[in-house]
């Protein structure tokens, strides 16, 4: 959580239960923790998203399709006998260990 060098007083009228769920999920121990935290998160996600799009926006900028790039898993799945270049034969997924 940032820390604010300046805080101003604020009044506002919640639903106390979403409140509540809101503070269990974020596990915050106040009620002004619970929204600070729930503030960072949506500020959070703001700039995930926006970082997001500006990516995409390159991407499809750059000429560059998504069938060249299918092109080439095509090829390497027509040489294998898996149907993707990143899945196992189903016996090697028997004989290997879960996962911990």
């Amino acid at each position: 959580m940032a820390l604010a060098k300046t805080r101003s007083h604020k009044h506002f009228q919640l639903d106390a239960g979403k409140l509540k769920r809101a503070q269990r999920a974020l596990r915050a121990e106040t009620e002004t923790e619970t929204i600070e935290r729930a503030l960072d998160v949506v500020i959070t996600e703001h700039v995930r998203n926006r970082v997001t799009v500006e990516a995409n926006d390159r991407f499809v900028k750059s000429g560059v399709g998504i069938g060249t790039h299918m092109a080439h898993w095509k090829s390497r799945c027509s040489r294998s006998s898996s149907t993707l270049p990143f899945t196992l034969p189903l016996y090697e997924l028997e004989t290997r260990p879960p996962y911990r």
